[in-house]
């Protein structure tokens, strides 16, 4: 199934070179676990609760080894490793943990590979075909 975009104004920083009208994905919903694990039951010998149980139980090992401070590299996916916001101080002997700190954010950045021609190309993107939303 292919990705669909519809063209989007960009009300924001409009300058001479730029034409308003920016490409956007359009959702066709959301997948949760039960729904994965329907699917690969679908495509192995496992049961629906055996996977569904697993990928549970991955979410929990993620998370534990992210508060580790660990960087999660879950192969042909991506790496997930948690940052920090935080407020900038003059000098370093200002800084307070409990209160410069902003908020604890999870990043993701997704798995990646060298093509031939040298750009870097998206492993879970790799063989993505886009449409236009408007010819549905």
């Amino acid at each position: 199934m292919p990705i669909f975009v519809r063209l989007q104004h960009d009300k924001v920083g409009h300058t001479s070179a730029s034409h308003g009208y920016y490409a956007h994905t359009v959702s066709t919903g959301e997948v949760g676990i039960a729904q994965l694990a329907e699917s690969i039951q679908n495509n192995t010998t496992f049961k629906r609760g055996e996977v569904y149980g697993l990928l549970k139980e991955l979410v929990d090992e993620v998370r534990q080894q992210l508060l580790n401070g660990k960087v999660v590299y879950l192969e042909g996916i991506g790496r997930l490793q948690l940052t920090i916001e935080s407020r900038g101080v003059d000098d370093p002997r200002d800084f307070n943990v409990q209160h410069d700190i902003r908020r604890v954010k999870c990043r993701f950045r997704a798995d990646s590979k060298k093509t031939p021609t040298g750009k870097f190309v998206h492993t879970l993107a790799e063989q993505a075909e886009v449409r236009d939303y408007r010819g549905v």
